[in-house]
């Protein structure tokens, strides 16, 4: 009996994930200031540049799912891989940095709750529907560890420019 889910709607419920784990941490924008507050980081996570920041990711998400659903292959599908295993890791992270500061930091919730249990079944899809190697696993979770900092990073950045923009050039 095979119990996986077809990568298909793995990747179409990839967007929607991301957004709920957004949402959580952009709902509890106050703790979020007060666990990743950094001097590097002080302009950049203000209230409207949080939100542009998570506004972006979860359309850039969309799209790389959306891409890995349309063509069905190459590319795309790495890329979505990936992406997968780039919210896992964060999802760990965030359930790691709860556990040794004792309180929910902002995003633990979705985090435990969805994107890794997501993770798990995205992951065993791989390997069942699309008959990816553990060596391609290892990759796409390496990949996944370099990605995710330099995606928040850069997000972030983009999310302040965003919001710079809105502020010199209201609706």
């Amino acid at each position: 009996m095979n119990l996986s889910i077809p990568f298909d709607w793995v990747t179409v419920l990839l967007p929607l994930i991301a957004a709920v784990h957004n949402i959580d941490e952009y709902s509890r924008y106050d703790d979020f200031v007060r666990a990743y507050h950094s001097r590097f980081l002080a302009k950049q996570v203000s209230r409207a540049a949080m939100r542009s920041t998570l506004i972006a990711v979860t359309l850039f998400v969309a799209v790389i799912a959306g891409l890995a659903y349309v063509h069905k292959g190459g590319i795309y599908v790495a890329l979505c891989n990936v992406t997968i295993f780039a919210a896992m890791e964060n999802a760990i992270g965030h359930c790691a940095l709860s556990l040794k500061r004792r309180t929910l930091v902002p995003g633990t919730l979705s985090a435990a709750v969805l994107v890794l249990p997501y993770s798990i079944v995205a992951i065993a899809s791989m390997r069942a529907d699309l008959a990816t190697s553990y060596s391609s696993l290892l990759l796409f979770a390496a990949s996944g560890a370099v990605a995710m900092p330099l995606f928040i990073v850069g997000f972030i950045w983009l999310g302040y420019g965003i919001s710079r923009l809105q502020i010199r050039h209201p609706a």
